[in-house]
């Protein structure tokens, strides 16, 4: 507030023998003067510098576990053929871990409270003032920093994923615009891990196929040389499946084992083909 005071006075007297006027002005800074100058200081506490938070980094890496008979997904690992037993107890269904990377960056004021950076884990859409699937505290964030977050997923579904990552979606932060705490999707494609090995038989002659010590619920299928389904063995929860008969045709015959739904695991199961 600028003040600026002037004072002046005009005497009117009389004295013994005349008449006059005179007139005086004051300026300046006297005792009796308010204070001059181009203060604005009102008294109260400036408002903070708003803050700027954004997305400036949102990436994902993925790894599974692999053993010695991948890739065997689609092509079969060839075991052999007739008068043998084959034991595989070192194969897996495996897991796929995605990792991802979020980074904010404060170009605004300082952040002293803390805020929520929150990670949508499979969305057509980007997210609008919503909470994600989880959530990670940013306690604090000074003008100028960035802060790295880390979201694990440690069994993805198979199938394309398009994530997203948003800092502060409930505005606890004031900022300077607050429409541009959302990143960009990312995409992940997780492969289903299925294991396939084949063996040789002659028609006529037995073919035996045991599935045991399941980490988890695993199926098992009999594939004729043709490549149609035969038989199928598909028991609830960590059950072992079995098959057993007698070949029409020689030929390759295929056995796969399969996670029901998204049943997956790093630990090994064991698998015995009897091909007498």
């Amino acid at each position: 507030m600028r003040v600026l005071v002037g004072l002046c006075l005009a005497f009117s007297f009389v004295t013994a023998g005349c008449v006059g006027n005179v007139g005086t002005s004051q300026t300046g800074d006297q005792p009796d003067d308010p204070p001059q100058g181009d203060d604005d200081d009102d008294g109260s506490t400036p408002a903070p510098e708003p803050a700027q938070l954004t997305i400036t980094r949102f990436e994902v890496a993925s790894a599974a576990s692999t053993d010695d008979y991948e890739p065997n997904d689609a092509t079969a690992f060839y075991l052999g053929g007739y008068g043998f037993e084959y034991t595989i107890d070192d194969a897996t269904i495996a897991p796929t871990h995605l990792t991802y990377t979020v980074e904010v960056t404060n170009s605004g004021g300082p952040v002293t409270s803390p805020f929520n950076v929150e990670f949508f884990r499979n969305s057509p859409v980007a997210p609008s003032n919503q909470l994600g699937d989880v959530r990670e505290e940013i306690p604090a964030l000074g003008t100028g920093e960035s802060a790295e977050i880390v979201f694990d997923v440690t069994n993805a579904d198979p199938g394309a994923l398009q994530s997203w990552a948003a800092a502060d979606v409930s505005n606890v932060i004031p900022e300077t615009d607050e429409n541009d705490n959302v990143s960009t999707a990312v995409a992940a494609a997780v492969a289903d891990d299925v294991d396939v090995f084949s063996v040789f038989q002659t028609a006529g002659y037995p073919l035996t196929i045991g599935l045991s010590q399941l980490p988890a619920n695993y199926d098992l299928e009999l594939i004729g040389p043709s490549g149609n389904v035969l038989a199928r063995s598909a028991n609830t929860g960590t059950s072992s499946e079995s098959l057993s008969g007698t070949v029409g045709a020689d030929g390759t015959y295929k056995i796969r084992v399969y996670g029901n739904g998204s049943a997956r695991s790093a630990t090994p199961y064991r698998l015995v083909i009897t091909v007498p």
